[in-house]
Formats: C-alpha cells, sequence, structure tokens
C-alpha cells in the first residue's frame, strides 16, 4: 500500500504518528489538479453536501453518523489519487476522516489505515470555558467513546487494512510501530534509524493539526498533568466505567498497545499540593489586597495631579489662544493689503482681457456675416444656373426632335413614335422634373415633400386610367434611342435615384448624397 490515512480523536497525538510517518519517508498530499484540494478539504466539502457536521453524534443510538458518498463524487478523489500517481509512499492525518473510512477504503483498496488512540485521562484536556466545563464534561466523555468506539470497531472489521497504536507508544517504541507499519500495510518505509531520537516532539508537547484549528473540536493535549490533577481526573473516571472499559477493549486490540503501567495516585500526595495550592492563593490574594490599596493610592495622587495638570494646560491654554489671535490678527492685515494689491493688478488684467475679447468677437461676427452673404450669393448663383440648365436641356430636346421629325417626316406616318414622351411619363422623370421646378425658389424647397406625393399621386390615377389601354414596348418604337436620351436627362436621374433610395431607411438617409452625386455627374457630362 502507498497510502496512509491516520485517523485519532483529536485529544489524541496522533501527528506524533504522522510526524515519524514523514520521517521515514511518507510524503505530503499534493492537491488535486482541477479543483486544488486536499484530501482533508476534500473530505470537508464530502460532509458539507451531504448535510453532516463532524464527529456529531446520532444521539437517538449515540453513534456517528457515517457518510456513504455516492460515485458521482469518486471523479474529484481519482483527480487527487492522479496527482500523486508519481509518489512511492504518501499520505495525510485527519481527525475528521472517522465518517469517512468506509469511503476511502472502498474507493482505493492500496489506502492503508493507522488509527490512534489514547488514555481517556485525554478527553479531560479541551480548551473550554471554565464556567462550562463541569456542565460538559459528561458530553466530553461521551464524545471520547462514540469515537474510539466506532475507531475499534473500524479496525476489527478491517484488520488487513489497518493496525491500531497507542498515541505514546509510538514515540516510545518507534522502531516498532515502524516495523508494524511496513510489515501490516505493506508501506516502502526508510530503514529504522539507530541515530533517531524523538526530543524534538517530546510526550505532552503539542503538534497542531491545521484542520484542528479551524474546527470546533478540542485540539491535541496541552496541559501538564501534576499530582492532584491526576488524582482528580482518575476518581472522576470511576464515575464513567465506560471509557474505562473502552480504554481496556483498546489496549486488548491493538497493535501497539500502551506498555506504561497504570499510575496509582497516592491521595496524600495529592492532598500535599491541595494544600499547597491553597497557601499560595491565600498569598496571592494578601498580596492582591495590598496591590489594589496601593493602586486606589496611586489613583488618588494622580486625580490630584491630573487636577494640576489640567489647571496649567489651561493657563498655558488661554496663553498660547491668546498669542495665536494676535498672530491672526497681523496676519490678516498683511493679507488685506496683499490682497488689495492683488485686486487692482487684476482688475487692470480684467478690463484688457474685456477689451481683446470684444474686439475678437466682432472680428468673428464681421467674418460670420461676410460668409453667410457669400453663401447665400452661392446658392443664388446655384439656383439660377440649374434653372438655365434646365431651359437648355428642354431647347435641346425641342430642337433635336424637329430635326429627328424632318428626317422622318415620309416613315413617320407607318412607324411608331413617341418613345421619348413614354420615358417622360415614367414617375421617375415627374418627381426629377419637380424637384428642379421646386428648387428655383424657397418656397419651392419647403413645398417640395408636398410637391412629390402629388406627382406620385397624379402618376397612380394615371396609370389607373391607361390600364385598359395595353401600349407595346418602347423598342418597338421607331425613336426608341430617344428613350435612352431621355434617360440621360438630370429629371429622370434625380426621380431615379429618389425611388431607388425610398425604399429602405437607409436609403433614406443617404438620399440627399445620392441626389448631389446625380448632379455633379450630370454637370461633368455636359461639360465635356
Amino acid at each position: 500500500m502507498n497510502k496512509i490515512l491516520i485517523v485519532g480523536h483529536p485529544s489524541s497525538r496522533f501527528t506524533h504518528v504522522e510526524q515519524l510517518l514523514k520521517e521515514f519517508g511518507m510524503a505530503t498530499p499534493r492537491p488535486s489538479r482541477r479543483e486544488n484540494l486536499t484530501p482533508a478539504e476534500i473530505g470537508s466539502l464530502l460532509y458539507k453536501a451531504h448535510g453532516v457536521n463532524p464527529l456529531q453524534r446520532s444521539y437517538t443510538g449515540g453513534e456517528l453518523t457515517l457518510v456513504n458518498p455516492g460515485p458521482i463524487w469518486q471523479g474529484m478523489v481519482l483527480d487527487l489519487l492522479l496527482a500523486n500517481l508519481d509518489q512511492r509512499l504518501w499520505g495525510w492525518a485527519d481527525p475528521l476522516a472517522l465518517q469517512l473510512l468506509d469511503f476511502w477504503k472502498l474507493l482505493d483498496p492500496t489506502v492503508g489505515f493507522v488509527l490512534v488512540y489514547d488514555d481517556p485521562e485525554t478527553a479531560f484536556d479541551v480548551p473550554i470555558d471554565e464556567n462550562d466545563y463541569i456542565q460538559n464534561l459528561p458530553l466530553m466523555i461521551e464524545e471520547w467513546c462514540s469515537y474510539n468506539d466506532a475507531l475499534l470497531a473500524f479496525y476489527k472489521a478491517n484488520k488487513e487494512r489497518s493496525i491500531l497504536v497507542h498515541a505514546k507508544e509510538v514515540r516510545s517504541s518507534a522502531a516498532w510501530c515502524l516495523q508494524e507499519v511496513r510489515i501490516r500495510l505493506d508501506a516502502p518505509l526508510a530503514p529504522f534509524s539507530r541515530n533517531f531520537s524523538d526530543d524534538r516532539y517530546p510526550f505532552g508537547e503539542t503538534v497542531t493539526a491545521p484542520l484542528v484549528e479551524k474546527s470546533k473540536i478540542p485540539a491535541e493535549s496541552t496541559w501538564s498533568v501534576n499530582a492532584l490533577d491526576r488524582y482528580i481526573i482518575g476518581e472522576t473516571l470511576q464515575l464513567y466505567p465506560r471509557a474505562l472499559e473502552l480504554f481496556s477493549e483498546l489496549q486488548s486490540a491493538a497493535t501497539l498497545p500502551s506498555s506504561a503501567p497504570a499510575k496509582n495516585v497516592d491521595p496524600l500526595v495529592a492532598w500535599q499540593e491541595l494544600k499547597a495550592l491553597q497557601v499560595q492563593i491565600t498569598s496571592l490574594g494578601a498580596e492582591n489586597k495590598a496591590h489594589k490599596e496601593q493602586i486606589a493610592s496611586l489613583y488618588s495622587l494622580q486625580s490630584t495631579i491630573d487636577a494640576l495638570n489640567g489647571d496649567l494646560k489651561a493657563s498655558k491654554a488661554r496663553e498660547y489662544e491668546n498669542l495665536r489671535e494676535l498672530e491672526k490678527l497681523q496676519n490678516l492685515s498683511s493679507e488685506l493689503n496683499a490682497i488689495s494689491a492683488r485686486s487692482k493688478s487684476d482688475l487692470q488684467m480684467l478690463q484688457q482681457e474685456k477689451d481683446r475679447i470684444e474686439s475678437k468677437l466682432t472680428d468673428q461676427v464681421r467674418f460670420l456675416e461676410k460668409r453667410l452673404e457669400e453663401k447665400e450669393s452661392i446658392e443664388a448663383e446655384n439656383t439660377r444656373l440649374l434653372a438655365q440648365l434646365h431651359i437648355v436641356q428642354q431647347e435641346l430636346e425641342r430642337k433635336y426632335a424637329d430635326v429627328e421629325r424632318l428626317k422622318n417626316a415620309g416613315a413617320a406616318s407607318a412607324k411608331l413614335v413617341g418613345a421619348a414622351d413614354r420615358v417622360k411619363n415614367h414617375l421617375s422623370y415627374r418627381l426629377g422634373a419637380a424637384m428642379i421646378a421646386g428648387s428655383r425658389s424657397f418656397g419651392g424647397w419647403l413645398a417640395m415633400p408636398w410637391t412629390l406625393v402629388k406627382v406620385v399621386r397624379c402618376y397612380k390615377q394615371d396609370q389607373n386610367q391607361r390600364s385598359q389601354k395595353k401600349l407595346p414596348p418602347i423598342h418597338k418604337y421607331s425613336d426608341a434611342h430617344e428613350a435612352e436620351r431621355v434617360k440621360r436627362h438630370l429629371s429622370y436621374r434625380l426621380g431615379h435615384a429618389v425611388l431607388e433610395r425610398a425604399r429602405s431607411p437607409l436609403g433614406w438617409l443617404a438620399m440627399p448624397f445620392a441626389i448631389c452625386s446625380e448632379i455633379k455627374e450630370f454637370r461633368t457630362e455636359r461639360r465635356a
């Protein structure tokens, strides 16, 4: 087995066992790869997920509630095992893992268990308030019994994969303990060295486990037990025979039981320690009374000194305040003089700045008026040129039509003519002509939307009237080339641009730019 789980009651010195195994080859487990959890943290998550408070007894039967996680939790533990796959031997100590022993046993057959127990006297060593100590004493002993009873039951059911050792005996018989772990658990520990010394961890010194510090269960033993303590604890344990019987069962079943003989405390020695303690308490009481009297005298003297100091401080404070007021008046006078001088200078600067800004504003107003006049002149010129262009276009069309009629005077009677008129009746041409006509005056620009709507309505009425009359296609007309020439007119191109972009909201936004573009192209073509 290359994995070891060390479990013992929090009041036992189970960390001594962990330290010993680490000194002879057991490595600290690496956290899991995905969640970065240690084995103890995984155990805490399992308790939380199943709603179990660690080491909380079920008072119906007095036994601890065992936790049997389902297969869904095995993935998290397998990730921990994969993180430590290359470690030859690793393990950890967790006093809270008692209720998860069956889970670890079934999950991995290569996990060995080192179960640690201690004397029942350690159940009395808890960091608890003195006022609650007597009241909670039965509960503490019952908790010790429940824990070790479950520990013994697991050991009896799994002797092939576990050993049961006494905490104190592990340090005094380290070689024997290591041999049992090596043989029974098949753990690859390093050979025992004769130079090994357990002076660094003398029995009774605390090596606190991190999880025990974070939990609400008592930490390891920190008592320095004297004869009086041992006598009182021994007499108290006689009231709880179940604890003594359980310890006897643990000793009988243990792989490494305690070899220390039972120590009977002489009542006379305990009585002598009690009397010495009473004498010490009386002496301390007298010293405490004398100290209180000295403190009272010192308090009285201190009150007198404080009163005198208060008067002295008040006098000094008044003198200091007078000096400060005088200094403030002097500073205020200097500041007023400086402010007066600065005000005159600032007033002159503000007047100069005002004159500069007024001059600049006057120049800006003149510049804007000039630009406005230039803009109005340019707009008027554009309107005039556009009107002249339209007149020239109509005149050219009329002359061109006259020439064509003269050329084809003989054949006109036998062929279809009027392709140019067909195109001029298109909605595109009508809209463009209305736009050009409306652009000649400011009122025309304002009425432009209603003019275009009116043109569309008239076009629809004409379409309804001509719906019964089917006209031939334009390409069958003898003057079909006139239709193409009319389509190059500015009227048709403007109306066509409006209809193309009136089909979508984005087209409406781009419509002004398209109209300007058509006008520029038309002017360029005319110049060419």
